[in-house]
């Protein structure tokens, strides 16, 4: 693991950890169900496989949950770079940022989850989508010292 740049080794080494941690949680959510759910979604649209097969075989507007999904896998390795090789405050916003839209997409169109049965899973995504807005917020205001300069 990466160490962070001596301007911020100052810090202490908690604040410090604590900021890779949810760095390395966050990047791996991301890229592990992005990765996972853009396999399942072509899954779907091609053979009928995977949690939404029968909704998604030959349904055009999966592109859609496949962009969603692969782009988040993307970001997440984004992040996980971010983690080892430049862990700016900055990156803590990012992260809140593509939690903040990730939850709101759910929250928007959540009649969907409710047409397709998916309300528990949602749920819990929706959640950890929160959760992680919450923590790299604080990590942010941590790593910032009172919160009002961006780096």
């Amino acid at each position: 693991m990466a160490s962070l740049p001596e301007t911020q080794q100052g810090q202490g080494w908690s604040t410090s950890k604590l900021r890779n941690t949810v760095l390395l949680l966050n990047g791996l959510f991301l890229t592990g169900m992005g990765g996972a759910f853009a396999c399942f979604d072509l899954w779907g649209y091609y053979l009928g496989g995977g949690p939404l097969g029968p909704i998604l075989h030959n349904l055009l507007y999966t592109i859609g949950f496949f962009e969603a999904h692969a782009l988040a896998c993307i970001l997440g390795l984004l992040l996980l770079r971010a983690r080892r090789v430049d862990p700016m405050p900055m990156w803590h916003l990012v992260a809140a940022v593509i939690h903040l839209l990730l939850g709101s997409a759910n929250l928007l169109f959540w009649p969907l989850a409710v047409q397709w049965q998916a309300e528990g899973p949602e749920l819990v995504v929706t959640t950890l989508h929160g959760l992680f807005v919450i923590a790299q917020l604080i990590c942010w205001w941590l790593a910032t010292g009172d919160g009002r300069k961006v780096e």
